[in-house]
């Protein structure tokens, strides 16, 4: 049988010379390694490598700003809604075990007055008026007066140097029954009673809310509360730092001065 106007071509390796599918879309479409495509892939890979660097930055700047602000919110944790104090960035927390405060255990600031001791306390609450700036000073939740000869900066005490100041007079006083001497018009009784009350609100403001033990005691044959206990407490030591960095070493009360900010 024959086909009329039909014609077909022999290449010599046997195959007809019609191409397939694949070949033609290969020419269409161009060879995957044609050299366009080779330069457009080098062309691409600076830009690409760029992308890839940006990337990367952006992910190491938001995991290390995601770890400081724990660290920080792990180390003062400053209640948002507290009462603005221009030392709460320095507020740390570290675990302190009390002394038992009973001998033969006693502490530097224990025993009778002398200039030792008397020493002692006075680093602990020798910072009584400190500096702050009319930033600060706008933050705070009661008006306070600038410094006289210092417009810019504002006068504020730090509450916790008042306490320490009251009780050192309560322990002088204290140990005026034992036969010691005090200043009598500093520590009259009007100023122990403010004192006293003083601390007790400072106290019950603070709630120390650390659970003491119980404990047999050989010697009294009793069970007795355990002092010598562990508490989560404030850094001192940076909050005095602080106070010592921004001590106002003159300050003229009989300038009359009104409240700014």
């Amino acid at each position: 049988m024959s086909f009329h106007g039909t014609t077909h071509r022999h290449d010599g390796d046997g195959y007809t010379g019609r191409k397939n599918s694949t070949e033609e879309s290969s020419v269409l479409l161009g060879s995957p390694h044609s050299p366009d495509e080779v330069d457009y892939k080098r062309q691409q890979w600076p830009l690409l490598l760029i992308v890839i660097v940006v990337v990367e930055t952006l992910i190491l700047i938001i995991l290390g700003s995601g770890i400081v602000y724990l660290l920080s919110k792990s180390s003062s944790q400053f209640p948002s809604n507290a009462v603005f104090s221009p030392a709460q960035n320095v507020i740390r927390y570290k675990n302190i075990a009390f002394s038992p405060s009973f001998k033969p255990h006693l502490t530097r600031y224990q025993g009778p007055p002398s200039p030792e001791t008397d020493d002692a306390w006075r680093e602990l609450y020798n910072y009584p008026i400190s500096r702050i700036d009319r930033k600060d000073a706008s933050k705070i939740a009661n008006r306070t007066v600038p410094i006289p000869g210092d417009p810019d900066h504002y006068a504020v005490s730090i509450d916790v140097f008042h306490q320490l100041h009251c009780l050192q007079m309560l322990r002088k006083r204290a140990w005026y029954a034992e036969g010691y001497e005090f200043d009598r018009e500093m520590m009259n009784i009007d100023h122990i009673d403010h004192c006293i009350d003083s601390i007790r609100q400072s106290l019950m403001c603070s709630a120390d809310v650390t659970p003491l033990t119980w404990a047999w005691d050989e010697e009294d044959q009793r069970l007795e509360p355990v002092a010598a206990i562990t508490h989560t407490c404030r850094d001192f030591d940076a909050v005095r730092e602080w106070a010592r960095e921004n001590i106002v070493r003159e300050f003229d009360t009989s300038v009359h001065v009104e409240p700014g900010v």
